[in-house]
């Protein structure tokens, strides 16, 4: 008995001890939340401001569209390069480094002359984009467990769902009032309050990281992540969730305009995806999470594979109305809203001291799957034949539900 009591004792202390750490090791939520919602800042706000970009700087619309391309192309290669040297050198340099190169990269584009200039700050504002990014996924990694690492996630990422629905918005407003320049302007601030804020809230998470840079060191890492299966399953789950909702907005806007609605209307029903993501994380955070996050991940895959069901259903049975097809693209928010955040956290748990270059690389691929699948929909006619682009993302929630099965078995 005594000894029982001295094991629990010592249980409860450890506890405590963990708790501390956590409280002071964690960096704020609203923070990561801020850094990570920031990366799709710059697209969002750049959007609206591409054909005053073309006339200002007489670019080519093939010129003007490679501001936004890029910008992601670099905004996936950075997480996949910076993750597993965050694993070696911790995370709080790369993090503070991030909001640097986004303030940097603002400051280029807000005073940029030529199309040479504004692409070159673009870059730069991707690298600190991607950073940031990765960084905040592996800090929760760090300082927390797999339940409360699922909650916090789910935190960011419902404030990570809200930056591009009131970017949207307010980036057609501020380039009306201020040209595309204003949107440069927005970027900088973030990168300026970043750069101000990490230094003084955010402290070094990654506690037992390496101490000597070898030559291959990022293949390395790589080759160890790659071998565990789990990750890889949650790997996939994570891509597609997101690369499908991408890659929706690639051929609705099409649909919409076959039914006959107007770039408003698109605007005010699609605009319910995203609220009912932002819904899905705060059920998942408040309920789901101690259910298990495998589980959590499992509803909101069917959640989602039901949801493209029924909006390729609708489509054969001729049914052409803007309403249905709001609220089953609502569904499929909600039940991405419930998986991805655990799929995240999850896929960088699973690898245990690789959480950064874990992180790195779900980010990337979640930003080529996105791009990808966008790509074969508007490549084979999607944006005509919306019945195939329904198909496509169908077979790729698919993928996605067998890949969460395949999660909860090995679990």
């Amino acid at each position: 008995i005594r000894e029982f009591k001295k094991t629990m004792a010592e249980q409860k202390l450890a506890t405590a001890e963990s708790d501390t750490l956590q409280k002071i090791y964690l960096p704020p939520i609203p923070l990561l939340g801020l850094a990570t919602g920031c990366s799709v800042l710059g697209i969002a706000l750049i959007t609206p401001a591409l054909p005053l970009i073309g006339d200002a700087l007489g670019a080519s619309a093939s010129a003007v569209q490679l501001l936004l391309t890029i910008y992601m192309a670099v905004l996936a290669i950075t997480q996949l390069i910076i993750g597993p040297f965050s694993d070696l050198f911790g995370r709080r340099p790369f993090m503070i480094l991030g909001a640097l190169a986004m303030m940097v990269g603002g400051f280029i584009g807000y005073f940029a002359q030529d199309m040479f200039s504004l692409t070159i700050g673009r870059i730069i504002q991707g690298l600190g984009a991607g950073a940031c990014l990765a960084m905040a996924r592996a800090m929760i990694n760090d300082a927390l467990d797999r339940q409360n690492a699922a909650k916090a996630m789910a935190s960011v990422q419902t404030m990570h769902a809200l930056v591009p629905i009131f970017g949207l918005m307010l980036g057609g407003v501020i380039v009306t009032l201020f040209g595309w320049q204003g949107a440069m302007a927005v970027i900088t601030v973030a990168g300026v309050l970043l750069t101000l804020l990490f230094p003084i809230y955010v402290r070094e998470t990654h506690l037992e990281r390496g101490a000597e840079l070898r030559l291959g060191f990022i293949f390395s890492a790589y080759h160890q992540v790659l071998r565990i299966p789990l990750f890889l399953g949650f790997c996939v789950v994570a891509a597609l969730q997101v690369g499908i909702f991408l890659s929706m907005n690639a051929f609705l806007p099409y649909l919409y305009s076959q039914m006959g609605a107007s770039a408003l209307e698109f605007g005010f029903w699609f605009a319910l995806t995203p609220v009912c993501y932002f819904l899905g994380n705060l059920i998942n955070r408040l309920y789901l999470v101690h259910k298990g996050i495998e589980r959590a991940a499992l509803i909101g895959c069917m959640l989602t594979v039901i949801a493209l069901s029924l909006l390729l259903a609708i489509q054969y049975a001729g049914l052409h109305a803007t309403l249905p097809v709001a609220l089953i693209c609502a569904l499929f928010g909600l039940g991405n809203g419930l998986c991805v955040a655990n799929v995240v956290i999850g896929g960088i748990k699973s690898a245990g001291s690789y959480g950064g270059t874990a992180s790195g690389l779900i980010g990337a691929m979640q930003m080529f799957a996105g791009g990808g699948i966008g790509a074969l929909i508007i490549g084979f006619g999607g944006d005509v034949d919306t019945i195939f682009a329904t198909q496509l993302v169908l077979i790729a929630g698919f993928i996605s539900l067998v890949a969460v099965l395949f999660v909860n078995r090995q679990r």
